[in-house]
Order: structure tokens, then C-alpha cells, then sequence
């Protein structure tokens, strides 16, 4: 059964192979959004071993740059190795489609009826700006070649986030030719989509064993103190804490369907961390105290300061006598990187510069072990696709390095990155992730 999606169950056995273009007309900060796409599809497929999921790149040549893997270990390797482009950019501006798609058959031993090749770019193929009719042509060849072999076409739209004025470039007429399962852009949260899509094509299942399943038993989350710690600072709009606070109320009414026993309290941060909620089990109460979560923000983001709070009021509970037999839960909300006074530069986009104050947060979720447990919800806190973006670039990574920093330091175990990080590539998918977070409860005891 899928970890994050109750409307699906199997297990796969098919082949994604993405199909990267990485020519030096599309912006780093592009190229760093679809890593961090493919990224968290691999992470919703962790479970299914026998899938694969493979990698190809393409400007000018065309390369198998992560060869056919489990999507947990695919994910591991495009993680650790990123992903580099051919060429010097920017010299290196062709793009040729159809040297990536020949190399898609090479990439497994199966046939290709159980693939689908998901194709991520700006959807022209060139060589030269006078001869893209005749590169058009080849890329058509080899689509119409996997085709006939059964492989299925995904899209993902470059394009529009690169698209100049008055551009009036018809790029229908290649997306056409892949008559994609699904179309995706960088406007909204696939996953599940992208999901619902694999487990419901022809060969891409696993045959149905003979032997009777496994009685199993029914998830259950167990009885919770569970704290809510809310990142305030000024990178957050107020319409997005906003959002961040309906986000808790609703799973806060789920968690409690699921576990009426459960206690909840809140502590919202920026540079001072404030208590917004006691522990209580009345819902009512939790509702009203979420609600009442002020909407401004200040400069500061003193994640370690809220995780030492947060820490200390857990054991209290302990040190007290109280709901001893209860799993004591952190679910941290923010959107970035921690941030000491004096704040970071605005113009110092190093690495040393962005992730100096990330030992600090990384630290204080060590001493979380081994009694409390800690979930993150990566907020998109760079969703801007601006050209030569250079400091959002430098604050995209710093962030997801302090959040996996963060929990490989709670758990010694880098596979919790899966079942305790969840990242958003926008606010609205907020929802999305319910069954995850309470999957990841319900699974475990006191190790979430």
C-alpha cells in the first residue's frame, strides 16, 4: 500500500525514466525545481522495490546520467550528485530531443510496454534556430518509435516559466506528439496525479501473487502529545501563515478522529518563540488557539531557540507524571533556514554565508533522542523562478540541507528522510500530505 495515497494499493513494477533537458537557455533555478520534482516522486515510490527509475539529460549529446534503480536508491543518488550540465553554459544552447529518447530503450532489461518516459523541457527541440523543422522531425521518429513499443509519454512544461514577450513560438507541436497520460508545469503539486497515473496503466502493476495476503494490522495512531511549532518569520506572507494555520486545524480534527486520547499544543517563532497553545484534548480549544495565531511576522528564524522550547515542555509532561504512556511529537512547519541576529546578507549567496546558523537547529534536534519524535513540513519557500536567481538558489539548498540535517541527527538514519520530511512545492498541497503525516504516525510507536 502506498505510504502517502490511500486510493491506490499494489505494487509497481514498471520503469520511469525521466527525460531532462538541461541546454543553457533554461535557468539553474529551473533545472534545481525539477530535481527537486523527480525527487519527490522517487520519495512517494520509496516502498516499491521492484520499479525502477532512471535519469537522462540532454542538451546537445544526451547521457544516462542515473542508470535504472530503486526509487528509494534514486533518490538517494540525485540527491548526493545533483545534476550537471553538459557544455560550457552559456555556449551550450541546442537542444536534441531525440539523442535523449534513443537512449531510453537502453535503459532497462525489460520491454518497453511497462515504461513511461517522462519528458521535462521547454518543448523545442534544436540544433540550429533555422533547422528546428527538420529536429522536429527526429524527435517525432523516436517518439513514434517508443510508441510502438508500448511506452507511455508524461510532460513536464519548461516553457512557460522561460517564455519572453511577444514569443509566439507554437510549442503544441511537439507536446502533441507525445499525446502525454499527464501534463505537468511548475503551477501546481503532481504527485498524486502522477501516482494515480502509474498504477493505473496497463503492465505497470506487479502480477497478483497466488498466496493469500498478510492480516495485517489496522494503522492506528497511538496516543499523542503532539506539538505544533510554526516558523513566523518575515519570509512567510501573512496569507500563507494563514494558510499554515487552517493546514493544522483540519489535521488536528483528523488526528483526533484517529486518536481521541491525543494532546496538542503550538509555540510560533521568529526571533522570540511564543506559546500559542497549553496542551489540551478539547478540540474546541485547539481550534480557537490555532485560529488566534497572530499573522505578522518578524525578522529572525530561531528554529533551534522553538525545538529547545518545545523539548522542554515535552519532558515537563514526563518530569510531571503526566500521559507517561503517550508518544511525544514535534511536527515543525517552516520555510527555511535558521537565521541568527546579525541576519544573513542579502546579497551573500555562498554557502558558508546561508547555512551558518544551521548547526544550531541540527543540534537541538539531536537531543530530541530518544524520547521525542520530529516530523518537518518543508514549506516552498523558493518557488520563484526568476533568471539568475542566485540568493533564492542559495536559500532553496540550505534549507533542504538544515531540514535533512535536522532529522538524520534525531534518527542516525538517513531512511527517515522519507517517512518524516515532507517538502511542498506549493502551499495548496498542503492537504496533500494528511496521509503521509498520519501514516507515519500510526505505523510506529514513539519512533514516528
Amino acid at each position: 500500500m502506498m505510504k502517502s495515497n490511500s486510493l491506490v494499493s499494489g505494487e509497481l513494477c514498471g520503469d520511469v525514466v525521466f527525460v531532462l533537458q538541461t541546454s543553457c537557455n533554461l535557468d539553474a533555478l529551473i533545472i534545481d525545481n525539477a530535481q527537486a520534482f523527480m525527487t519527490s516522486i522517487a520519495m512517494e515510490l520509496s516502498d516499491h522495490q521492484k520499479s525502477t527509475m532512471s535519469l537522462i539529460t540532454y542538451s546537445d549529446n544526451a547521457a544516462e546520467v542515473i542508470t535504472p534503480r530503486s526509487p528509494a536508491k534514486f533518490q538517494k543518488t540525485l540527491s548526493n550528485d545533483g545534476i550537471k550540465r553538459e557544455g560550457d553554459c552559456p555556449n551550450d544552447m541546442k537542444a536534441m530531443t531525440a539523442n535523449a529518447l534513443q537512449l531510453v530503450s537502453q535503459t532497462s532489461d525489460k520491454t518497453v510496454v511497462d515504461k513511461l518516459v517522462v519528458v521535462l523541457n521547454d518543448g523545442i527541440s534544436f540544433d540550429r534556430k533555422s533547422n528546428m523543422d527538420a529536429t522536429l522531425e527526429q524527435t517525432k521518429q523516436e517518439i513514434n518509435k517508443l510508441k510502438a513499443n508500448g511506452a507511455k509519454f508524461a510532460t513536464f512544461n519548461f516553457y512557460e516559466d522561460i517564455k519572453e514577450n511577444n514569443d509566439d513560438k507554437n510549442l503544441q507541436l511537439e507536446y502533441e506528439l507525445y499525446d502525454p497520460i499527464l501534463e505537468m508545469n511548475f503551477g501546481a503539486d503532481y504527485r498524486d496525479q502522477f501516482v494515480k497515473k502509474l498504477f493505473g496503466m496497463d503492465g505497470f502493476l506487479c502480477a497478483m501473487s497466488d498466496e493469500p495476503p498478510a492480516n495485517l494490522p489496522p494503522c492506528v495512531v497511538p496516543s499523542l502529545d503532539l506539538m505544533y511549532v510554526i516558523d513566523r518569520s518575515v519570509s512567510i506572507s501573512p496569507e500563507n501563515i494563514e494558510k499554515v494555520k487552517q493546514f493544522l486545524i483540519d489535521l488536528s480534527k483528523r488526528i483526533k478522529e484517529e486518536s481521541p486520547d491525543t494532546s496538542i499544543g503550538a509555540i510560533s517563532y521568529n526571533r522570540h518563540s511564543f506559546t500559542e497553545l497549553n496542551f489540551t484534548k478539547d478540540l474546541a480549544t485547539i481550534e480557537k488557539a490555532l485560529r488566534d495565531i497572530s499573522n505578522t511576522t518578524r525578522k529572525g528564524t530561531y528554529t533551534d531557540e522553538a525545538l529547545e522550547k518545545a523539548r522542554l515542555v515535552l519532558e515537563g509532561l514526563v518530569d510531571n507524571g503526566n500521559q507517561q504512556h503517550h508518544t511525544k511529537l514535534i511536527i515543525l512547519i517552516t520555510d527555511g533556514v535558521t537565521n541568527h541576529y546579525p541576519f544573513l546578507s542579502k546579497t551573500d549567496t555562498s554557502a558558508a554565508a546561508q547555512t551558518r546558523d544551521t548547526k544550531f537547529t541540527i543540534n537541538k534536534a539531536k537531543l530530541l533522542a530518544p524520547d521525542i519524535d520530529l516530523m518537518i513540513l518543508g514549506l516552498p519557500n523558493i518557488r520563484s523562478l526568476k533568471k539568475n536567481d542566485t540568493m533564492a538558489e542559495a536559500k532553496f539548498n540550505a534549507s533542504r540541507g538544515e531540514w535533512n540535517g535536522a532529522i538524520e541527527a534525531r534518527y542516525g538514519d538517513e531512511n527517515r528522510l522519507v517517512t518524516n520530511l515532507f517538502t511542498l512545492e506549493k502551499m495548496e498541497g498542503m492537504a496533500d500530505r494528511f496521509e503521509g503525516i498520519l501514516d507515519s504516525m500510526c505505523r510506529s510507536s514513539n519512533t514516528v
